[in-house]
């Protein structure tokens, strides 16, 4: 065996020890299935109140970062990244849990394709039911789609008859097998994005460098966030304002202009909608 770990985890916890380290230890477990060599990166966000617990976790193949506040969810990925001496970085959210399916096929998938820079597996809620795993790099008409027109015509669930990898424009970073030598290149997340849509400007920043950004829905991975809940997406002021810092850097301050238009008309909309449909 190689000296080093081959995957190094980088996982985040804010505010919830039992589900992060559940997290870890799924992880841990299918790494050891699979027979690799890893390392466990703990980002801890809310240090005064968890530090001392998660602190504790730190052994031979396990490290512990503690934040005196909440630095967001690019800036403390990014920490981890420094320190990460893996040839593949995984960037796990501490509400999805690894399987050695998620491990095997990835690698496998990365090993032999040096092109591919990202690999995904496709996500599922707990009971099943598949989650919004990919997407397109956005513009002012995917803006458009996601905030007037009803949510079918904007969240690309997985087909029925999907069972191969393919090659997509973004994919959800709950779960994230990279290349360190991509990641490298393109670099880190960028921490003008606290929580929110780092993840799909790193995928346009690694096919930039010329990586391909693969979903792979051959291995299924639970997730138990994935924005599932209506009011919570209405209620989320960091991602609408993610959405509109993204289409500024990328498209430019009149494409964000009009784009904020829309959120605060959607927005709106939909708001008055649901406040009607309660109450009949």
């Amino acid at each position: 065996m190689e000296d080093g770990p081959l995957i190094s985890a980088v996982i985040l916890n804010f505010q919830d020890p039992s589900m992060t380290l559940e997290s870890i230890l799924a992880f841990e477990l299918a790494a050891d299935m699979v027979g690799i060599q890893i390392e466990t990166i703990i980002i801890d966000n809310s240090g005064p109140e968890t530090g001392k617990e998660v602190g504790a976790w730190a052994d031979r193949r396990r490290t512990v970062v503690v934040n005196e506040e909440n630095r967001g969810f690019a800036a403390a990925n990014n920490q981890g990244f420094r320190i990460a001496r893996g040839r593949y970085i995984l960037v796990l959210n501490n509400d999805a849990f690894a399987t050695v399916e998620s491990i095997r096929i990835g690698l496998d998938y990365l090993e032999s394709w040096d092109a591919a820079g990202i690999w995904a597996p496709g996500l599922v809620f707990k009971d099943g039911r598949p989650q919004n795993s990919t997407g397109d790099i956005p513009n002012l008409w995917s803006h458009f789609k996601e905030y007037l027109l009803p949510a079918r015509f904007s969240i690309h669930l997985p087909e029925a008859t999907e069972s191969g990898p393919r090659f997509v424009g973004t994919v959800t970073g709950a779960f994230m097998l990279i290349r360190k030598a991509a990641l490298d290149r393109a670099g880190g997340f960028d921490e003008d994005f606290f929580f929110t849509v780092e993840d799909i400007d790193l995928c346009v920043r690694m096919k930039e460098a010329g990586y391909s950004i693969v979903y792979d829905p051959r291995a299924l991975v639970v997730h138990l966030g994935g924005g599932s809940q209506t009011w919570k997406w209405l209620h989320d002021p960091q991602l609408h304002k993610a959405r509109i810092l993204f289409l500024r850097k990328r498209r430019g301050f009149l494409v964000a202009a009009f784009a904020q238009v829309m959120t605060s008309v959607g927005l709106g909309l939909r708001s008055l909608l649901l406040t009607a449909g309660e109450k009949q």
